[in-house]
This record gives C-alpha cells, structure tokens and sequence, in this order.
C-alpha cells in the first residue's frame, strides 16, 4: 500500500518532467533489530535507520570492546519492534578508570627516582632539561609538567627540569658581598609516625614568599632515623621536612 509520495495530488506537470517518488508502507508488521555490536557508531546508525528505526547514541564503559564500537543495543538484537521506534546503541569509550594515572610529585627527585615513580603508575619520564639552581641539590628536580595530581592519560610522558649548580663565582680577597642573611641550621629528620617498611624517602623544602625549592632528597634506610642535616637557608624562610611526601614538621628561619 502506498502511503505518501513526493508529489501532491492533483498537482499538474509536463509530461516526461519528473519521476514521482513514492512511499510503500511495511503495514503493522514488527522488524526483528540486526545484530549491530561491533560496529562503528556510523554503520550501526546507518544499518538501524535503514530498518526504519530512529537512533539515540549513549557512552558507556567497556573493558573488552574497543573504543568507538558497539557494545550493544536496547532493546537487544533479535528482538522485535515496529518502524519508527526507538532503538539505543551503547557505544565504548574504554576503561576510563584504567586508561587514566594521577601524575606523582617529581620534586626535589632524582631522574633515576622520578622514572621509577612514573613506571609505578604507568607513566614514562619526557623530555629532561636542566636550570640553574643555587638553592636546589644539583641533579634534582625543580619543575616538572603535567604537575602533580594531575589526571594524564596512560602511557603519556611527563617532562622535567633538573637543577644545576651554577659556575664557580671568581674567588675575592674579601668577603664584602657575603650574604649575612644566610643561616647554617640543623634540621632533625625524626619520623612523627611508627617506621614499617625498610626504606624512606626524605626530603628538606625551603620555602620563601617567592619559591618552593628541594635542598635535600635522598632515600634512607629504617636504622638511619633519627638523624641531622645542616643546611644553609636565608632569613626568614621555612623549613619543611617531608618523609614519603608526609610532612614531619615545618620551622621559620628567623
């Protein structure tokens, strides 16, 4: 039975001039759904609309289909509906979960350490530069990027600058231009929490109101704590004392 057609009725045209399109109803008849799992989003779409059915898209994760494909439809295939109602097909945007890392704090971390870090998530070290540092133990990390707690895609690299020590300054008769803010402090590494594993990572940040620089950062083993370091810090600085990215305690320079 024809139930529509592209010209309408009683509409008057030359002879030979178009070709009148036409429309034939399917009747009531239900149309089992096609089998479209696997598919591009695109050829499950053009298949279904071809069938007379209308579409709507939904993500959903998946940790065995591939992105981009079908995972299924509902109602399911093989089941039968009539033309023009609606069929949704589930699409794969991945494991979102798995396919993600949070990006660990690489500062005041050696290249060799910071590679290690990066692995343990599923990361890869980047590109490596090197900046002059004078406050920072040289061959550690002074910036990195993506930063910390960041969420960065599997796999993807993280690049970082390393400190390096400046030149050697030309040696004077005199100490006039000595830096008389400068302090030579004790800092005691002494855990504040019950010590379980066999080794630790400890780190020393010197904080002013204009930067945040590692002066210390080295892995130690459970018998070495409690222990001191000296450093030297301007006036008026912080001192922070980090064991396995805890803090420990923090001490003004005064």
């Amino acid at each position: 039975i024809i139930r529509d057609q592209d010209i309408e009725p009683n509409t008057t045209v030359n002879k030979g001039s178009a070709i009148l399109g036409i429309i034939v109803s399917r009747g009531s008849t239900d149309i089992k759904i096609s089998d479209v799992s696997g598919l591009t989003l695109e050829e499950a779409k053009t298949q279904l609309e071809n069938e007379g059915f209308t579409i709507e898209a939904i993500s959903e994760n998946s940790e065995t289909i591939e992105i981009g494909k079908v995972i299924h439809t509902v109602p399911a295939a093989g089941e039968a509906l009539r033309l023009g109602e609606q069929i949704t097909v589930y699409v794969s945007v991945g494991n979102v979960e798995e396919s993600s890392a949070k990006v660990p704090n690489l500062y005041g971390l050696s290249e060799q350490l910071a590679t290690q870090k990066l692995e343990e998530v599923g990361l890869k070290l980047g590109k490596v530069t090197s900046k002059v540092s004078e406050a920072a133990t040289d061959g550690t990390i002074i910036e990195q990027s993506p930063q910390k707690d960041v969420n960065a895609k599997k796999n993807s690299t993280v690049n970082i600058v390393l400190a390096k020590k400046p030149d050697a300054p030309a040696q004077t008769a005199t100490n006039e231009n000595k830096d008389t803010d400068i302090r030579l402090i004790t800092v005691n590494i002494n855990p504040v929490f019950a010590l379980t594993k066999d080794s630790y990572h400890v780190q020393i940040i010197i904080q002013t109101e204009s930067s945040v620089r590692p002066v210390y950062d080295k892995m130690h083993d459970k018998k070495d704590f409690p222990f001191t370091k000296k450093v030297e810090v301007k006036k008026g600085s912080m001192i922070a004392v980090y064991i396995d990215d805890k803090l420990q305690s923090e001490d003004y320079v005064e």
